[in-house]
């Protein structure tokens, strides 16, 4: 077991695949109830109801089984429920039409260096850069950051408040 690291929010947790390794970052929005992106469990052959995933906390903790819930492929989109949890509950969501533009943001997640460096988690600060519509049908918010990595998908972007 890792020593949890109190830099790390405690509702961020990372998407573990077969082996147990971290390949993702998931998200805590209601006690038992997880957020990722739907293309990480595509990537892993887990994107199907009732698929059982491995999770663990971002800033170290035991790992615990999840169940994937809810598939929202156009919109990236997955919901995993469990019995354990992560420690704690993200606040409440805010539509990413709010944001003002180049609002400061960032996202903390899982990350994959390309090189033989690693760390548990990486900060990614940015700014907001409004929205946009993929393919004429959905709506999207975007963030521009030099720090964001493979990993961190499922990761919320959160709004940096002095």
């Amino acid at each position: 077991m890792t020593a949890a690291d109190g830099r790390v929010p405690g509702y961020l947790g990372r998407v573990l695949d077969s082996g147990g390794e971290p390949v993702a970052t998931c998200f805590q929005v209601a006690l038992g109830v997880l957020v990722t992106a739907w293309h990480v469990l595509d990537d892993l052959g887990m994107a199907a109801e009732d698929a059982g995933v491995w999770v663990d906390p971002l800033g170290g903790g035991d790992r615990f089984a999840a169940t994937v819930a809810r598939l929202d492929p156009v919109h990236d989109l997955a919901v995993l429920t469990c019995a354990t949890g992560l420690a704690r509950t993200a606040g409440a969501l805010t539509a990413t039409d709010q944001i003002e533009l180049r609002a400061a943001v960032s996202v903390t997640g899982h990350c994959v260096f390309d090189d033989d460096r690693t760390a548990r988690f990486l900060n990614a600060p940015g700014e907001w850069a409004g929205g946009t519509t993929w393919d004429d049908a959905v709506p999207v918010g975007r963030m521009t950051s030099t720090a964001v990595l493979p990993g961190m998908s499922g990761a919320p972007v959160v709004r940096d408040v002095d």
